[in-house]
């Protein structure tokens, strides 16, 4: 019996073709990556929601929301206003944006998790972090 190969190399260079190529793009190391965006930091979506807390762990910052919703269809961004202040320690402005397309009214909270590794720049080791909407002090360390 022989055996014919045509159709498994075939198959294989479909999903060569097909698949993704993402070895260059980094992967975040939790949540999402913060945007470095100053048009976005100041005209970017602007819905109404609360902080409720904030937890810097490592490059991890954590921001606990509250808004209204619970249907789906609202989304949460944190922008960087891509501009350093040569304060001592140099500080950094987020602020996180949400679009919010949810017209149900429920109250919900819910952890929003960064990646802030980005905000790194060589000659610097930390940065005062000021968040829009949390008077909380925010040093990361790197």
């Amino acid at each position: 019996m022989k055996t014919s190969y045509f159709p498994f190399l075939l198959a294989l260079l479909f999903f060569g073709l097909t698949s993704c190529d993402k070895k260059n793009e980094p992967s975040p190391k939790c949540g999402f990556f913060v945007d470095i965006d100053k048009a976005y930091f100041n005209n970017g979506p602007d819905d109404p929601f609360t902080i409720q807390n904030v937890v810097l762990e490592g490059d991890c910052l954590t921001i606990t929301v509250q808004y209204g919703g619970g249907c789906g269809g609202a989304a949460f961004t944190l922008v960087d206003k891509d501009v350093i202040q040569y304060t001592n320690p140099p500080s950094r402005q987020l602020r996180l944006a949400l679009k919010d397309e949810d017209w149900c009214e429920a109250l919900v909270t819910e952890d929003m998790i960064y990646d802030i590794s980005p905000l790194q720049v060589d000659g610097e080791d930390q940065f005062k972090l000021i968040l829009q909407g949390w008077e909380g002090e925010l040093v990361y360390e790197f």
